[in-house]
């Protein structure tokens, strides 16, 4: 295995440790519109229906970005470390850019912030001010489509721990090197993710 694969490989191990395998998530958890009924709110999230963690991985080597618009935010962290390891496996075949929108700080989620962040740590800030402000129904409630709302976003980070959050950190990490001029990525990481990364041991 050459140095990249190898690099690739301890990331994969990173999040598998992390996350754990997780159980099949529940309709209810994916979603709280009727997955057996014909209908747009639900489009794309049958393929997602009934999966562990890693499952999913068996199935599929792309998902559209879209299903970010339509399942939970518990559903979004449920999926997370599939979404990553697709990425991780298969990114110079297929477009994730969209679907990592789940770790980025987008344009959109800039636009719905009260002021421009000054710093990452004034971003995290923000983030987290947000957060412990919305009300559990809002909090809670499915995006109902079109670009990512904050209320969802902020709501997703709250289901990691700190050690999951290291993983997303080592993942970000190996994709920024991939994506140098992702400037969302990059804000994304130093603001949240990396907080949770302890210093290497000297």
């Amino acid at each position: 295995m050459n140095q990249e694969g190898d690099v690739e490989a301890e990331v994969e191990r990173a999040i598998r440790l992390a996350f754990g395998q997780g159980a099949q998530i529940l309709d209810s958890h994916l979603t709280p519109f009727p997955l057996d009924e014909v209908s747009s709110r639900v489009e794309g999230l049958r393929a997602l229906r009934g999966h562990d963690r890693y499952s999913l991985l068996d199935t599929t080597r792309w998902v559209d970005f879209g299903v970010l618009n339509r399942i939970s935010p518990r559903a979004a962290w449920h999926f997370a470390p599939s979404f990553m390891l697709m990425t991780l496996r298969h990114e110079r075949e297929h477009e994730y850019v969209e679907l990592m929108d789940l770790f980025r700080f987008t344009d959109d989620l800039r636009s719905q912030m009260e002021e421009r962040p000054s710093s990452p740590t004034h971003l995290r800030e923000m983030l987290m001010t947000h957060l412990r402000r919305m009300p559990l129904e809002e909090a809670t409630s499915l995006q109902p489509g079109g670009p990512l709302k904050l209320d969802w976003y902020c709501r997703v980070l709250s289901f990691y721990s700190p050690q999951e959050c290291k993983a997303v950190a080592a993942f970000l990490r190996w994709l920024c090197r991939r994506w140098p001029d992702d400037e969302g990525l990059g804000l994304m990481l130093e603001a949240y993710w990396s907080q949770w990364t302890e210093p290497d041991s000297a």
